[in-house]
């Protein structure tokens, strides 16, 4: 263990990193790297636990000549990204979250953004962070509306009544005798949501009264019960800043991990005009910063679409904007420089439309539900496009664990290995840490 400054770093394999942060940078602190890279913009990436979120999101950043940082836990498989320009450790996401509301109360700023994928930290960041610190990193949050909104399900309803938001009729629960009645009123069948499971966990379809009463064992109060619309299940992958949205996809999900209500594996890309009046207005009445996404359903017959859920962190689809034919460089710079354009946002070519499938979620998703056919998918010549990470051998060979770890049995497996971040900016020294960017005392606490 060597100490430098007051900051404590672990040596191993030759690299040195930040592992347990223990006070605040002073002003007179800085990056020990030169001072035309410490002039290029950069943002502070916290990753998803794995990297279905965040796998492309440093490419798509350098692309637009924006420095990434890296604030995960170790052995996240983007440590060891090309596109990364400086890892930093931490023992837990508690204590990552600590960390960000310090950095935040500082008055010097080196970050332009920071941008959290993991979306437990999201929310547990919007409930604890002050007025001040939440203004520097989500201002639209410290309004009561917004901040309801972002933080999950049940602030759906009253932000869809105030800003004039198409939802299916919803009624938060405080028992199952209040989810019978629900629906009895709006007619069966009815989706019922806890507000404190991510990626479709939790999320229960009841068709009549008796299956709640049969169910009601395993149901945890309060629930947001919605009523069930029959149809494709949409998703908006949007970037805002300042009330504006800067960009935005659409599709379809076409495939999904755990069952129709949980995450995406594969969609299909389309050309929607027909959306982006909702965009455009979520974007203007929350004032979300950054990339963000929202869940509907396209109801069948009507075709008239509802809102399901808010995302107040990067979605997915992302990684796949060059194939839709959207260039995000523009966008991302004028996000992270804050400059103001009238550019109407960018989106889906007309008559656009390409199928698009996750390394290596939709791999696993085939063998885990035996979806053979689906693994044509994955062969050249089905006009499909795919993340494989070539050009990020780190991460590539990360991916390639976590994809054996999901397909084969468990006594193949081979023993969970963990990745050291690499020096950083491409040197061959020891990696440094940022400027003494002490990320607060950790708490030791599990997810």
């Amino acid at each position: 263990m060597l100490r430098l400054d007051t900051m404590s770093l672990e040596r191993k394999n030759g690299f040195t990193s930040l592992t347990v942060p223990v006070r605040l940078p002073s002003q007179a602190e800085h990056f020990s790297q030169s001072k035309s890279q410490l002039a290029a913009p950069a943002v502070l990436l916290v990753p998803d636990e794995g990297v279905y979120l965040s796998l492309r999101l440093p490419r798509i950043f350098q692309e637009a000549g924006v420095a990434v940082d890296l604030l995960c836990l170790r052995g996240h498989p983007l440590a060891r990204s090309r596109y990364v320009r400086q890892v930093q450790l931490a023992k837990s996401w508690r204590g990552i979250e600590a960390g960000v509301s310090d950095y935040l109360r500082q008055p010097r700023q080196l970050w332009q953004k920071i941008i959290v994928c993991h979306e437990p930290s999201v929310r547990r960041l919007l409930a604890s962070l002050d007025p001040v610190e939440m203004k520097k990193w989500q201002p639209g949050a410290t309004t009561q509306l917004a901040h309801e909104f972002f933080r999950g399900k049940f602030g759906l309803p009253a932000a869809a009544a105030q800003w004039d938001l198409p939802i299916p009729a919803s009624q938060l629960c405080q028992s199952t005798d209040e989810v019978m009645a629900f629906g009895a009123q709006v007619g069966w069948p009815v989706m019922v949501k806890p507000s404190d499971q991510l990626g479709g966990n939790g999320i229960r379809k009841f068709d009549r009264a008796v299956d709640v009463e049969v169910a009601a064992s395993k149901l945890r109060f309060p629930l947001l019960a919605q009523k069930f619309i029959f149809g494709r299940r949409v998703v908006i992958d949007m970037v805002c800043s300042g009330g504006r949205l800067l960009a935005w996809l659409s599709s379809y999900s076409i495939a999904q991990g755990k069952g129709p209500f949980s995450y995406s594996t594969g969609r299909l890309h389309r050309a929607m005009p027909g959306l982006a009046p909702l965009a455009e207005k979520i974007a203007a009445h929350s004032r979300f910063e950054g990339f963000c996404g929202i869940d509907c359903i396209e109801e069948a017959g009507s075709g008239r679409i509802y809102l399901l859920e808010f995302n107040p962190r990067p979605t997915s689809a992302w990684r796949f904007a060059g194939h839709c034919g959207v260039d995000l460089s523009g966008v991302i710079k004028s996000w992270v420089d804050e400059r103001d354009t009238a550019a109407a946002p960018l989106t889906l070519p007309s008559g656009r439309e390409i199928q698009t499938h996750y390394f290596a979620s939709d791999l696993i998703r085939c063998v885990r539900q035996k979806d053979w056919w689906g693994l044509r998918h994955w062969l050249p010549g089905t006009h499909s496009y795919h993340d494989v990470p070539w050009d990020d051998p780190g991460v590539l060979f990360a991916a390639a664990g976590a994809l054996a770890k999901g397909i084969l049995p468990k006594r193949a497996r081979i023993k969970r290995f963990s990745v050291e971040p690499r020096p950083i900016f491409g040197g061959r020294g020891p990696a440094t840490p940022a400027a003494g960017i002490i990320f607060g005392k950790d708490d030791g606490a599990p997810i």
